[in-house]
């Protein structure tokens, strides 16, 4: 199983890119395989993030595992089920009975911007003057300096999921003024609770982002065994 960006099975137009001579090998070693992109709030996770998937096997035929969750099925997962139980913090405090529960210090002026940023909401329910130079004309990453919404899927965590200003990573509730924790993150990303990070805040944050969804890892893993041991294979 290989997970990646989209971009990864980009060709070149001059010469063949790493996914395709990897797909080339496959072939010479009599692989069966499957390539597509899956969104994993599709699977179950809560969290819209989308990754090129490859599923590949000398035992049988591979299959793509079934969508289960979106419109006409099953309702997605969202922030709520997830991180609403979680001890309300604010700018730089930290759960005594959990230290990777723990809001990053926001500066004076990033303070002032989160109070005035409701759920789902960004920069652009500021007054004028706390909005950067950069994006008073500017209308594009509004996802920057945003809160999360409650009841949607997260936005893509990536290696800087517990900023505030790199992303749409501020706590959904209007009265916690803050970016969600470490140990938010990674639920996110579907780590259980008992999972131990090891490192730096940005260490712990980069582990996370560049993290396969647990539960999704899980669920393709098991799609894979079924595959290799299914009797019609």
């Amino acid at each position: 199983m290989l997970e990646n960006v989209p971009g990864m099975q980009k060709i070149d137009e001059e010469k063949e890119g790493p996914f395709q001579e990897f797909i080339k090998l496959l072939k010479e070693l009599e692989y069966n395989y499957i390539s597509f992109i899956a969104n994993a709030e599709n699977y179950g996770i809560p969290q819209r993030r989308k990754r090129l998937v490859l599923l590949a096997s000398r035992v049988g035929k591979v299959t793509l595992p079934e969508i289960t969750h979106g419109k006409n099925k099953i309702p997605f997962k969202t922030v709520r089920d997830y991180i609403q139980d979680f001890t309300k913090l604010c700018s730089g405090e930290t759960d005594p009975k959990d230290p990777l529960h723990r809001a990053g210090t926001l500066s004076p002026l990033n303070l002032k911007r989160i109070m005035h940023t409701p759920e789902g909401g960004d920069r652009r329910n500021w007054p004028e003057e706390l909005v950067n130079k950069c994006h008073k004309n500017y209308d594009g990453h509004t996802d920057t300096y945003g809160r999360m919404s409650w009841d949607k899927p997260a936005p893509t965590l990536t290696t800087k999921c517990n900023s505030y200003s790199n992303g749409r990573f501020g706590h959904p509730d209007p009265t916690q003024h803050r970016a969600i924790s470490i140990r938010e993150a990674s639920r996110l990303q579907t780590f259980p609770l008992s999972y131990v990070f090891k490192g730096s805040l940005n260490s712990m944050a980069k582990q996370i982002g560049n993290a396969v969804p647990c539960e999704l890892a899980r669920l393709f893993g098991l799609h894979l065994i079924e595959n290799c041991t299914n009797k019609d294979s």
